[in-house]
Formats: structure tokens, C-alpha cells, sequence
């Protein structure tokens, strides 16, 4: 990949519609030679500065298409791709921008689907029952007590897909203790994730 190729190409009217503080990293960038005005009124803009730009676009996790928890693009419709990239959500349902930082692409689409999992799903997987009833609880009090516990281990998988790309708390964390406690409890519902993926089911 040569310099160049981390560079995006984006509208004039792309950076009217961005929010005070990111007008200001927008200079920012034009003053230390991360963005360029081009002769067309557009700017050549570096892929970093992309990224947070379009973090803020995106943050009502609607896709560029208006559609909620369906498309994960990166990109909208001022984006000089934009064509090349609509031909491959047509062809193949995602377009290249979807796995420029696919770890937060995947959490993304688990999250609702998650929280939905917990509201309408019933009844908890066997072998949490079968923990407690050998533990010396009835099978009633095994119940209780194993929806119970399945409701907190998805409680904590939530979390951590909810936080995984939540700048805010990790710049709100006031010490360093504070920011490895914060990572370890994303870690902990990733791990979780991972434990209990087959019983994700009803």
C-alpha cells in the first residue's frame, strides 16, 4: 500500500455537517498536513481523520442507508467510493469498509441482537441447571437460581460489546487502575461470549 492509499477523498459539504470539535481536529489536520484542499473544493483527507469523522456520522448506528443494525459501512454517499462500494453491498451484502476495523463491525451487529436475545429468549441453557442441581438444589431452586445467574452472564456480555468502542469511558477513566479494571471487564464479557456462543439459542 503506497502513502497515498491512506487517504480519502471527501466533500466539501461532508465537513460543514460535522460538530464544532470536529471542525476544529479538521484544522488541526489541514495545519499539520493530515488533510489537503483540492482544486474541486475537496479535501484529501487522512485515513485516521476519516475514521473519527465518520465516527460521529455514524454514531446514531444507523447505516448510510438510514437502516439500523443492518449495514455497518463506514463510508456515505459523499464519499468519492461510494459507487464501487454500493456495487459490492449489492453483490456480496458488505463493502470493503466494513472490515477496516472488523472487530468493532462484528461487535456492532452483536449488540442489538444480543440485547433482543435477552428480552425474548426463554428458559436457560441445560448445563447451568445441571451446575446447581449438583450443588445439592432441587431442580426448582436450580431453575430459579440458573436464570437468574444466565441473565447476569448475558448482562455482562452487553456490556462489554456496549463499551468496546466507547472512547468516552476510556478517556473518563481518571488512573490507570481505573482504565485496566475497564479493559478487563470487557475482557471478561468477550471470554463469556466466547464460553457460551453455542447456547446463545431458544
Amino acid at each position: 500500500m503506497t502513502e497515498f492509499q491512506t487517504y480519502i477523498t471527501l466533500n466539501e459539504s461532508f465537513i460543514d455537517n460535522l460538530s464544532e470539535d470536529k471542525k476544529k481536529e479538521f484544522e488541526f489536520g489541514l495545519e499539520n498536513k493530515y488533510i489537503f484542499p483540492l482544486n474541486n473544493g475537496n479535501y484529501l483527507v487522512h485515513l485516521e481523520y476519516y475514521n473519527s469523522f465518520m465516527s460521529e456520522v455514524l454514531k446514531n448506528d444507523k447505516d448510510p442507508y438510514g437502516i439500523p443494525n443492518v449495514n455497518f459501512s463506514q463510508i456515505d454517499s459523499q464519499d468519492a467510493r461510494w459507487k464501487e462500494y454500493t456495487k459490492q453491498r449489492i453483490s456480496r451484502g458488505f463493502d470493503d469498509s466494513e472490515i477496516w476495523n472488523l472487530d468493532s463491525t462484528i461487535a456492532k451487529f452483536i449488540l442489538p441482537r444480543l440485547k433482543e436475545f435477552k428480552e425474548i429468549a426463554w428458559g436457560t441453557p441445560g448445563k447451568l441447571d445441571y451446575e446447581f442441581v449438583q450443588k445439592g438444589y432441587s431442580e426448582s431452586e436450580a431453575s430459579i437460581i440458573a436464570n437468574k445467574a444466565w441473565e447476569e452472564i448475558l448482562d455482562k456480555m452487553i456490556w462489554a460489546f456496549e463499551h468496546y468502542d466507547d472512547e468516552s469511558y476510556i478517556l473518563a477513566a481518571d488512573s490507570v487502575k481505573a482504565h485496566e479494571e475497564y479493559v478487563n471487564k470487557i475482557n471478561k464479557g468477550l471470554k463469556l461470549f466466547a464460553e457460551w456462543f453455542c447456547s446463545l439459542n431458544y
